[in-house]
């Protein structure tokens, strides 16, 4: 329930594993940017990938579902910066692989996520009133790939963690 989410103009660079490119093994910011965390509880973060076929064209729709119980300006002010941005997003699992190696996975890092819907009703018992908001892959433009795995060269969740939460500092 835990997920970290950029802009996408505002990462450096990616690092990919030589053999295998859907094995992200390093995340460079931009100087001055950083990632976001959020955290959810029980099934709060939703994350979603689905099959898209097209007459000539085979992809991938990337889909997360947030559930957010904050209602102050800040979170406000977030969701409408949000609203007009394009982003990815890395979750964690619940499941973590073989010491670690299925723990982070980042969608939209291709092609990015963009809100496809936001709503909110306070009447809503089961949601507490909290917004509803979800980021997907833009329509026509699949992403090429599942969901990337995030896994450094060092090759454990320890150090995938730790170069997750390092995200969350404005690079230099």
């Amino acid at each position: 329930n835990t997920i970290y989410r950029w802009n996408t103009e505002e990462v450096a660079t990616f690092t990919t594993n030589v053999s295998n490119s859907q094995i992200v093994t390093g995340i460079t910011m931009a100087t001055g940017k950083q990632a976001y965390k959020y955290e959810g509880i029980k099934q709060s973060v939703q994350p979603k990938q689905s099959l898209v076929v097209s007459k000539y064209n085979v992809g991938w729709r990337h889909e997360m579902t947030i559930v957010i119980f904050n209602g102050e300006p800040t979170t406000k002010a977030e969701l409408e910066k949000l609203a007009q941005g394009i982003v990815s997003v890395m979750v964690e699992n619940n499941y973590k692989g073989t010491a670690g190696n299925g723990a982070f996975e980042i969608y939209g890092w291709e092609v990015g996520l963009e809100m496809s819907a936001a709503t909110r009703d306070l009447q809503d018992a089961e949601s507490g009133g909290a917004y509803i908001v979800t980021l997907s892959t833009p329509e026509n433009t699949p992403e090429a790939h599942l969901p990337a795995t995030f896994y450094p060269a060092t090759g454990t969740y320890a150090a995938a963690k730790a170069a997750a939460e390092a995200l969350l500092t404005p690079a230099t």
